[in-house]
Protein backbone atom coordinates (compact mmCIF):
# COMPACT_ATOMS: atom_id res chain seq x y z
CA UNK A 1 0.00 0.00 0.00
CA UNK A 2 1.45 3.20 -1.03
CA UNK A 3 -0.14 5.04 1.64
CA UNK A 4 0.66 2.86 4.75
CA UNK A 5 3.61 1.09 3.65
CA UNK A 6 1.47 -2.08 4.56
CA UNK A 7 1.27 -4.77 2.14
CA UNK A 8 -1.84 -4.72 0.52
CA UNK A 9 -4.91 -6.58 0.16
CA UNK A 10 -3.41 -9.04 -2.95
CA UNK A 11 -0.29 -9.35 -0.98
CA UNK A 12 -1.99 -10.72 1.68
CA UNK A 13 -3.68 -13.18 -0.17
CA UNK A 14 -0.35 -14.34 -1.39
CA UNK A 15 1.55 -15.03 1.89
CA UNK A 16 -1.69 -16.30 3.33
CA UNK A 17 -1.92 -18.85 1.30
CA UNK A 18 2.22 -19.67 1.98
CA UNK A 19 1.46 -19.30 5.66
CA UNK A 20 -2.02 -22.08 5.71
CA UNK A 21 -0.29 -24.89 3.79
CA UNK A 22 3.01 -24.28 5.87
CA UNK A 23 0.57 -24.50 9.06
CA UNK A 24 -0.98 -27.66 7.48
CA UNK A 25 1.89 -29.45 6.82
CA UNK A 26 3.84 -28.90 10.13
CA UNK A 27 0.62 -28.79 12.07
CA UNK A 28 1.87 -25.41 13.72
CA UNK A 29 -0.26 -22.82 14.64
CA UNK A 30 -1.71 -20.05 12.22
CA UNK A 31 -3.60 -16.58 13.49
CA UNK A 32 -5.25 -13.77 12.09
CA UNK A 33 -6.15 -10.54 13.25
CA UNK A 34 -8.74 -8.28 11.69
CA UNK A 35 -8.20 -4.52 12.83
CA UNK A 36 -10.21 -1.80 12.64
CA UNK A 37 -9.63 2.25 13.10
CA UNK A 38 -12.55 3.32 15.64
CA UNK A 39 -14.88 5.87 14.32
CA UNK A 40 -12.49 7.01 11.46
CA UNK A 41 -15.38 8.02 9.70
CA UNK A 42 -15.91 11.18 12.25
CA UNK A 43 -12.43 11.10 13.00
CA UNK A 44 -11.78 12.54 8.73
CA UNK A 45 -15.29 14.67 9.36
CA UNK A 46 -13.70 16.47 11.91
CA UNK A 47 -10.00 16.74 11.60
CA UNK A 48 -9.95 16.55 7.52
CA UNK A 49 -8.79 13.66 5.06
CA UNK A 50 -4.97 14.75 5.15
CA UNK A 51 -4.88 14.19 8.83
CA UNK A 52 -7.31 11.25 8.10
CA UNK A 53 -4.16 9.83 6.00
CA UNK A 54 -1.80 10.47 8.33
CA UNK A 55 -3.66 8.84 11.23
CA UNK A 56 -3.52 5.31 8.94
CA UNK A 57 0.16 6.33 8.19
CA UNK A 58 0.38 6.48 12.03
CA UNK A 59 -1.37 3.21 13.25
CA UNK A 60 0.16 1.29 10.29
CA UNK A 61 4.22 2.31 11.36
CA UNK A 62 2.71 1.90 14.98
CA UNK A 63 1.23 -1.07 14.48
CA UNK A 64 4.33 -2.61 12.17
CA UNK A 65 6.65 -1.78 15.13
CA UNK A 66 4.63 -3.91 17.99
CA UNK A 67 4.40 -6.74 15.20
CA UNK A 68 6.97 -9.64 15.56
CA UNK A 69 9.56 -9.79 12.64
CA UNK A 70 7.57 -12.49 10.86
CA UNK A 71 3.92 -11.33 11.46
CA UNK A 72 2.66 -10.15 8.14
CA UNK A 73 0.71 -6.77 8.61
CA UNK A 74 -1.86 -5.66 5.50
CA UNK A 75 -3.83 -2.77 4.70
CA UNK A 76 -7.37 -4.80 3.68
CA UNK A 77 -9.37 -1.75 3.09
CA UNK A 78 -9.79 2.13 4.05
CA UNK A 79 -9.45 2.18 8.05
CA UNK A 80 -9.03 -1.77 8.04
CA UNK A 81 -6.04 -3.82 8.08
CA UNK A 82 -5.09 -7.54 8.73
CA UNK A 83 -2.42 -9.01 10.20
CA UNK A 84 -1.36 -12.65 9.37
CA UNK A 85 0.64 -14.26 12.57
CA UNK A 86 2.78 -17.56 11.83
CA UNK A 87 3.57 -20.23 14.28
CA UNK A 88 0.85 -18.20 17.16
CA UNK A 89 -1.93 -19.57 18.86
CA UNK A 90 -5.01 -17.82 19.84
CA UNK A 91 -3.61 -16.83 23.32
CA UNK A 92 -0.71 -15.74 21.90
CA UNK A 93 -2.88 -13.94 19.48
CA UNK A 94 -4.51 -11.97 22.02
CA UNK A 95 -1.02 -10.53 23.64
CA UNK A 96 0.10 -9.42 20.47
CA UNK A 97 -3.39 -7.86 19.51
CA UNK A 98 -3.44 -6.17 22.81
CA UNK A 99 0.05 -4.71 22.81
CA UNK A 100 -0.99 -3.66 19.22
CA UNK A 101 -3.91 -2.44 21.06
CA UNK A 102 -1.98 -0.34 23.24
CA UNK A 103 0.83 1.11 20.78
CA UNK A 104 -1.86 2.38 19.01
CA UNK A 105 -3.64 4.32 21.58
CA UNK A 106 -0.40 5.85 22.47
CA UNK A 107 0.24 6.91 18.74
CA UNK A 108 0.03 10.79 18.64
CA UNK A 109 -1.18 11.93 15.19
CA UNK A 110 -0.09 15.53 13.96
CA UNK A 111 -3.88 17.76 13.24
CA UNK A 112 -3.61 20.41 10.80
CA UNK A 113 -4.22 22.63 13.16
CA UNK A 114 -2.64 23.57 16.32
CA UNK A 115 -4.86 21.51 18.83
CA UNK A 116 -2.31 19.22 19.66
CA UNK A 117 -1.42 16.24 18.66
CA UNK A 118 -4.61 13.31 18.13
CA UNK A 119 -5.53 10.00 19.02
CA UNK A 120 -7.03 7.08 17.53
CA UNK A 121 -8.03 3.59 18.96
CA UNK A 122 -8.09 0.10 17.10
CA UNK A 123 -10.60 -2.33 17.32
CA UNK A 124 -9.41 -6.16 17.12
CA UNK A 125 -10.99 -9.30 16.25
CA UNK A 126 -8.64 -12.99 16.16
CA UNK A 127 -8.80 -16.09 14.72
CA UNK A 128 -6.27 -19.38 14.99
CA UNK A 129 -6.79 -21.67 12.40
CA UNK A 130 -8.24 -24.98 13.47
CA UNK A 131 -7.94 -28.52 11.99
CA UNK A 132 -12.12 -27.93 11.08
CA UNK A 133 -11.39 -24.89 9.27
CA UNK A 134 -11.22 -25.24 5.56
CA UNK A 135 -9.32 -22.14 4.24
CA UNK A 136 -7.53 -19.25 5.12
CA UNK A 137 -11.19 -16.65 4.03
CA UNK A 138 -13.21 -18.93 7.22
CA UNK A 139 -10.65 -17.71 9.99
CA UNK A 140 -10.05 -14.25 8.24
CA UNK A 141 -13.98 -14.22 8.57
CA UNK A 142 -14.05 -15.51 12.34
CA UNK A 143 -11.56 -12.96 13.03
CA UNK A 144 -13.66 -9.95 10.90
CA UNK A 145 -16.75 -11.36 13.21
CA UNK A 146 -14.83 -11.62 16.71
CA UNK A 147 -13.81 -7.70 15.29
CA UNK A 148 -17.63 -7.04 14.80
CA UNK A 149 -18.19 -8.30 18.60
CA UNK A 150 -15.30 -6.38 19.70
CA UNK A 151 -16.73 -2.56 18.25
CA UNK A 152 -20.33 -3.93 19.84
CA UNK A 153 -18.85 -4.28 23.07
CA UNK A 154 -17.57 -0.31 23.09
CA UNK A 155 -14.89 -0.08 20.72
CA UNK A 156 -11.16 0.00 21.53
CA UNK A 157 -10.77 -3.61 23.06
CA UNK A 158 -9.43 -7.42 21.82
CA UNK A 159 -11.92 -10.10 21.13
CA UNK A 160 -10.49 -13.98 20.30
CA UNK A 161 -13.19 -15.65 18.78
CA UNK A 162 -14.05 -19.05 20.80
CA UNK A 163 -14.54 -21.99 18.50
CA UNK A 164 -17.78 -23.85 19.20
CA UNK A 165 -18.28 -27.05 19.82
CA UNK A 166 -18.13 -27.78 16.14
CA UNK A 167 -14.68 -26.98 15.71
CA UNK A 168 -11.50 -29.09 16.81
CA UNK A 169 -9.00 -27.70 18.47
CA UNK A 170 -6.45 -30.28 17.18
CA UNK A 171 -4.67 -28.76 14.61
CA UNK A 172 -4.03 -30.89 11.94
Amino acid sequence: DTLTDAFNRRAFAEFAAIEWARSVRLACPLSILAVDIDHFKTFNDRHGHLTGDRALVQVSKSAQAALRANDIWCRYGGEEFVALLPNTNATQAQAIAERLRQTVESTAITGSDASGPLTVTISVGAAERLASHTGVAEVLALADAALYKAKAAGRNQVIIHTPTASESGVLM
